[in-house]
């Protein structure tokens, strides 16, 4: 039997036992979070909610809450015993496998009846996504909230038309000049590879391939997935992208996207599978035409209106909310054989990733941070749909804390500097150390574009550069030439992780869409979590007075001869305050 025969046979196994499972088990261990505080109940008699199934099956398992209180509760002898809640209040049930039940409390009412709705686990294919404005209606700054705000500055709203997007996927500057088509020549051998294109716009996905989508859409576009997989180019949008937002299709990773995911599919290695990219991964739940239906970390829920009061706008709670596969599906990438985006595989891999102890982060524990601060709180306090969950909610969604000028924030002090340097022997003796700093993947992650440069200066009291005896010096793809962004030659180092083309040896490769290698044995320098990384380096003693040893470590989103092919601007920043000593 072929191996595609085998994982397609897996996969199918993995998908019918997913959806069987969805009732009972992918949101099951879902336990209430508190919400935004409503009126106080009274200290007053208990109350007592009974619950069951509209299904007739028993419920084993079920949680309620007041709203806007800690007053929560787990199902014993089919009842759930809450304080006296007063009018104005409401009274919040959910159970695995069920609809979210929300019903207003009534003074004097002692006892509480609710029947829960069973989910629908058949999943609509042709659901049409619903826009974020859709969601604004109840979770924008107008209404007191700040997940929209906080998505728009994020760069999932972007990452369809962003211009360093499209000017990459389809072989432009940004300006819109275009590169030429790649030329492909055939050996004797019948091998088929791509002969070097020296146009200085590549690189150029439709350049190497101009009849064929790829798979970007998947995490660049899932809403717009479904078009393309029945016959639309992608290119042809070029004509209203990149710019603003127009519709659904053009949001990125949009709040519905999100929203309708019960489950991720994963391999046993805990990895997805390389032929399932972005949403392909995902188990969705969508709801039937008119139907309005979502799915969150929280296991209740407050009608909004008078009118989801009367129609139960159902929603419903899943677990994967608060775990890191949920982020896996986009961020890791396998392409020929090659790891190119693998954040989650780097965090699986670290100390983060372990339950067990008071280190372990998921991905949305510093993503999706709360008001509230982890500390040494244990991951069950931080789960979705947890009992236990009393403090950790209203999730921010600009996961890297980006300003209004799109700087991520969470780079910032994501690493520390350690510097010394003495005269020995006629020379100043430096050594720099860099290491990251609660970061729970290699820094930086995912697009090998990224990188991080140490630069190392030594000066006399004059501010006159000392010459270097020894050491690393910054290598070329930091950048050749005199301005302010070239660093090639100078003393430091680049941490970054170099691919090269398997058919060009061009280096370090921007085209991952084409077979790409590591550049050399351990090309991957990037900072590992926990592992300082050192580096050493002599410079001349000056003739008389002290000298200053300055380390800075700067970070640079893209390497510089990319960004200036494609006309991007440069945007680097320091991630630490630079680090100087003197001597003697």
């Amino acid at each position: 039997m072929s191996t595609s025969r085998v994982v397609s046979k897996r996969l199918q196994r993995v998908n019918y036992l997913s959806i069987l499972l969805v009732l009972d088990i992918v949101l099951s261990a879902c336990e209430p979070v508190v919400k935004a505080a409503t009126i106080m109940p009274t200290q007053e008699l208990p109350i007592t909610v009974t619950v069951t199934s509209k299904s007739g099956k028993e419920i084993p398992t079920a949680i309620a809450r007041i709203l806007g209180t800690t007053n929560v509760t787990a199902l014993q002898n089919h009842k759930l015993e809450l304080p006296y809640c007063s009018s104005g209040n409401y009274i919040s049930v959910w159970a695995p496998g069920h609809y979210i039940k929300t019903v207003p409390c009534v003074d004097s009412q002692y006892t509480y009846e609710l029947m829960l709705t069973p989910v629908d686990v058949n999943d609509n294919v042709d659901y049409a996504w619903m826009s974020a404005q859709t969601c604004a209606g109840c979770h924008s700054e107008l209404q007191g909230r700040s997940e929209l705000a906080e998505w728009s500055r994020d760069k999932h709203s972007r990452v369809f038309i962003d211009p360093y997007f499209w000017t990459v996927y389809l072989g432009i500057d940004k300006n819109g000049q275009p590169g030429t088509n790649t030329s492909w020549t055939v050996d004797g051998n019948g091998r088929v590879s791509r002969a070097p294109n020296d146009s200085i716009f590549n690189p150029g996905f439709r350049l190497d391939y101009p009849s064929e989508n790829g798979n970007c859409i998947y995490c660049h576009a899932p809403a717009v997935a479904k078009a393309i997989e029945q016959g639309l180019d992608l290119k042809t949008w070029n004509s209203t992208v990149p710019g603003s937002h127009m519709n659904v299709e053009t949001e990125g990773v949009t709040c519905d996207v999100c929203h309708k995911v019960t489950d991720v599919l994963v391999d046993e290695n805990k990895l997805p599978f390389p032929e399932r990219p972005g949403i392909r991964s995902f188990l969705y739940l969508r709801p039937g035409w008119n139907q309005i239906f979502h799915i969150g970390p929280l296991p209740d829920y407050k009608p909004q209106t008078a009118e989801d009061m009367a129609n139960e706008t159902k929603a419903a709670c899943s677990q994967v909310f608060s775990e890191s596969k949920f982020c896996a599906a986009c961020h890791y990438g396998k392409f020929f054989n090659t790891v190119i985006y693998n954040s989650y595989g780097e965090w699986l891999n670290s100390a983060y990733s372990n339950r067990e102890t008071s280190n372990y982060r998921s991905c949305q524990d510093c993503h999706m941070r709360s008001a509230q601060e982890v500390g040494n709180s244990s991951p069950q306090e931080r789960a979705a749909c947890s009992e236990a969950n009393q403090s950790f909610h209203d999730f921010n969604h600009n996961m890297m804390q980006r300003d209004n000028n799109g700087n991520p924030g969470l780079i910032r002090n994501a690493a520390r500097i350690g510097l010394t340097a003495r005269i020995e022997n006629g020379r100043i003796n430096v050594v720099v150390s860099v290491e990251s700093v609660g970061v729970g993947h290699k820094f930086p992650t995912d697009s090998p574009l990224r990188h991080l440069i140490l630069v190392v200066e030594a000066k006399d009291q004059n501010g006159t550069t000392l010459a270097q005896i020894n050491g690393s010096m910054i290598r070329p793809w930091g950048g050749v030439g005199n301005t302010t962004e070239d660093y090639a030659g100078r003393p430091g180092e680049i941490y970054a992780n170099i691919l090269k083309d398997k058919d060009t040896s061009v280096s370090p490769s921007v085209a991952y869409w084409n077979p790409t290698v590591p550049a050399w044995s351990e090309s991957d320098t990037r900072l590992k979590p926990g592992v300082p990384a050192e580096s050493q380096y002599s410079f001349a003693v000056p003739s008389n007075g002290k000298a200053t040893i300055t380390a800075r470590l700067i970070y640079r989103y893209a390497f510089i001869e990319i960004i200036r092919q494609k006309n991007w601007l440069p945007n680097d920043f320091d991630v630490t305050d630079p680090v100087s000593v003197q001597v003697p």
